[in-house]
């Protein structure tokens, strides 16, 4: 299967954090940027409604499903609700300060694809850290 093929089975499942719609907008551009699958859904539960014109117009994107939530919800209520919505064979889940790799995620559904016993597939993670410095 192809890298390609395997996208087109996948919906990436953004968990937006309280707030933080820098991080949303900057993670959107992102999978835009990188020929991320059509199929991206966010799920906020900012107390506050999208106030940036570059946000805005990301998530009126045909490819972007947004859903609001109240800002008490809890997460795991939110990830439930939000996965019911959906529609393809995989979903992955990041939080809107993750930058998942779809070389990655292609690989992974390569995985899940050829072993149907398992339910979930992770690849490698890198965490960086920003200093005082502004520094890595």
């Amino acid at each position: 299967m192809s890298r390609i093929q395997a996208l087109e089975l996948v919906t990436i499942v953004v968990l937006a954090h309280h707030d933080r719609q820098h991080l949303l907008q900057r993670a959107l551009l992102y999978y835009r940027s990188f020929g991320a699958p059509d199929k991206v859904l966010v799920l906020d539960s900012s107390a506050s409604v999208a106030d940036d014109s570059a946000l805005r117009s990301l998530l009126a994107d045909p490819s972007v499903r947004y859903r609001r939530y109240p800002n008490d919800r809890l997460p795991i209520r939110k990830l439930a609700h939000g996965l019911g919505e959906v529609l393809t064979p995989y979903a992955v889940l990041c939080a809107d300060d993750d930058f998942t790799s779809l070389h990655g995620i292609a690989d992974c559904i390569g995985f899940l694809e050829d072993h149907p016993d398992y339910v979930a597939a992770q690849g490698l993670v890198y965490q960086h850290v920003l200093r005082p410095s502004g520094r890595v």
